[in-house]
């Protein structure tokens, strides 16, 4: 068989790039391997509108409660430099009344958060949460971010609504359809 010059520049460019091979991964596994996760720590105040369907009466029933949240302010003590985040939130088959949830106001769902950074950037995380319990209108909610920014952390919060607020639509129940709109207030934190 008759080597050109073609031939034999291919199989040196092949014999460089497998001497060559080796070192680059070694340089690039240490880096991966050496990736620790990151401390986080942000509490953020959370307000807006909390709303039921098919609407909260005098005795329990399932709803539909979906939270949707204004921009709040944080304290970012991670160093993300988080300024702001609103958070919004969708829940199926809660049972509530309007005079007290009880333990029975639990139930999983999932939320979205939106954050500010002082820079203006802005970042997202989707998180899986659960109402751990509610009792006299406030909400002890947990979970998870699923993906996005802090992906993998943990989710805490307690959220104040005031169904009784709801005054005639509540106590009159089924003709008014019940209470399917309140205010809500709280608090919650990513580490």
């Amino acid at each position: 068989m008759l080597r050109t010059s073609r031939s034999r520049a291919r199989k040196a460019a092949v014999a460089a790039a497998c001497a060559v091979l080796p070192l680059g991964v070694a340089f690039v596994a240490p880096a991966a391997a050496s990736a620790a996760p990151t401390a986080v720590k942000v509490s953020c105040q959370a307000a807006g509108q909390v709303h039921f369907n098919p609407g909260v009466e005098l005795f329990p029933r399932a709803q539909h409660v979906s939270y949707q949240g204004q921009e709040g302010a944080c304290d970012d003590f991670s160093e993300f430099d988080i300024m702001t985040a609103k958070l919004t939130m969708s829940f199926d088959d809660v049972s509530l009344s309007c005079l007290a949830s009880g333990s029975s106001g639990s139930g999983k769902g999932s939320a979205k958060i939106e954050w500010t950074e002082e820079d203006g950037e802005t970042a997202e995380s989707i998180l899986d949460v659960q109402i751990d319990n509610s009792a006299l209108n406030v909400g002890h909610v947990s979970g998870h971010v699923r993906s996005g920014q802090f992906e993998g952390h943990g989710f805490t919060g307690t959220f104040k609504t005031s169904l009784v607020a709801g005054g005639i639509e509540c106590t009159i129940g089924a003709p008014a359809g019940g209470v399917k709109d309140a205010d809500f207030t709280g608090d919650f934190s990513i580490d």
